[in-house]
């Protein structure tokens, strides 16, 4: 439904802007998080906003759970708090992407090996097609990095 006035943003909305803007030593630019849940800075605004403008009227916006899983993950936010602010299905994918393995990492058909063993599980996990294993590594090396940091700590492929 569209409308003419601003929209209050959902619970998941302003959880998300509290947390980038609380990140210290300084808070992180909306396009800073954005690249680091790889989605681009215009589905950030709109998820922040809890809306997307389309000439002079507002759509409410909502991410789709990996989305914003990815953002939740670039922000430093957990499962349980997107649980809480009344979106398990978001909180339920970022429990998948760090989900360890029972079984200890082993190197994956072309004998990559990850130090994290989030990482490796992500790579070891064959039900994934390769590029998707890759694009979920390469997020969650981008969450795990310290501002300033090139690579992140103890997970690069060795």
């Amino acid at each position: 439904m569209a409308q003419n006035d601003q929209t209050t943003p959902p619970p998941e909305a302003l959880l998300l802007r509290a947390a980038r803007e609380s990140r210290r030593p300084r808070k992180l630019s909306m396009r800073a998080a954005a690249r680091r849940a790889d989605v681009s800075e215009t589905t950030w605004r709109h998820v922040e906003a809890g809306s997307e403008p389309r000439g002079n009227m507002r759509f409410p916006y909502r991410a789709g759970a990996a989305t914003l899983a990815r953002m939740a993950l670039a922000v430093g936010l957990t499962a349980e708090r997107l649980d809480n602010a009344g979106r398990p299905d978001a909180g339920a994918v970022v429990r998948e992407m760090l989900l360890p393995r029972a079984e200890p990492p082993s190197a994956g058909e072309d004998g990559r090996r990850y130090d994290d063993p989030h990482l490796q599980a992500i790579w070891d996990d064959g039900r994934l097609p390769e590029d998707v294993r890759l694009g979920m590594i390469r997020l969650a090396q981008k969450a795990l990095r310290q501002p300033g940091e090139s690579r992140p700590p103890n997970g690069g492929a060795a």
